[in-house]
């Protein structure tokens, strides 16, 4: 027979139903603090996000209640198939993991079991294995060589804003390659083309040329030459070029 869940849990389950709508209002009001969201899904998709907060506080009650992390992780997964599949990546999904555990954190007295299982979801994010599972790994160091790459050749590109232009486009490309892992992950390469179809006209918006971001790709692929496992630099750099081919359809 199975231990029952701990009292503690139970009662930081009840506290935490108990102040949803306000975890669930500041979560979504972190979210938004990023213009993807608005620009992507307008307020139809603002709508759907702060559904998805309750649903994820729900989630969390219920894990608690059960006294499984391992609950969280399964509704993690599921929820990835479905989001990435929609225009989302497994990085917007951690990103809203890690705003509830803040909102938590900052309004909930003895929140670290609750954070510990939105750590278990976040992990849970990560693909078991194949080219997928590579890019994830290496998102860090293809993200820091890329950008350090742009901003040697480049150094007028992201001197405009100094140092805050630089970490700017760090995050920029961790999107990216989240996007491209998850795309590898389901076999759906049109999903990182029109990812990619969609930022690249984002970006221009806010007066950074097409050329910026193809020669990102680029400069992707030679830090993915250098990083990435053997068995992997053929399909990785597939997707990359798929994505500078967008580009370029879309005009330079």
């Amino acid at each position: 027979m199975s231990e029952s869940p701990r009292a503690d849990l139970v009662d930081l389950a009840s506290r935490i139903e108990a102040h949803a709508d306000a975890l669930a209002e500041r979560t979504l009001v972190r979210m938004y603090e990023n213009p993807f969201w608005e620009a992507r899904f307008g307020e139809r998709g603002r709508r759907f996000a702060a559904q998805d907060q309750h649903h994820h506080i729900r989630h969390l009650v219920i894990a608690l209640r059960i006294g499984g992390p391992e609950t969280m992780g399964g509704y993690a997964r599921w929820l990835q198939v479905v989001l990435t599949s929609r225009g989302m990546c497994s990085r917007h999904l951690a990103d809203n993991f890690a705003g509830l555990a803040e909102a938590i954190s900052t309004g909930i007295d003895g929140p670290e079991p609750a954070l510990a299982y939105l750590r278990a979801a976040e992990a849970a994010l990560r693909y078991d294995d194949g080219p997928a599972r590579a890019v994830q790994e290496a998102i860090p160091v293809l993200a820091e060589e890329a950008v350090s790459a742009l901003a040697t050749r480049h150094p007028e590109w992201l001197g405009r804003w100094g140092e805050a232009s630089y970490a700017r486009c760090r995050d920029d490309v961790v999107y990216h390659l989240s996007y491209l892992a998850d795309s590898l992950a389901l076999e759906r390469p049109d999903l990182f083309t029109s990812y990619v179809r969609w930022i690249a006209g984002f970006l221009s918006g806010l007066g950074v040329p097409r050329l910026h971001l193809a020669e990102t790709f680029d400069a992707l692929r030679r830090a993915g030459d250098r990083r990435l496992p053997a068995e992997h630099r053929v399909k990785i750099p597939e997707g990359l070029t798929a994505g500078r081919e967008a580009i370029r359809e879309e005009g330079l």
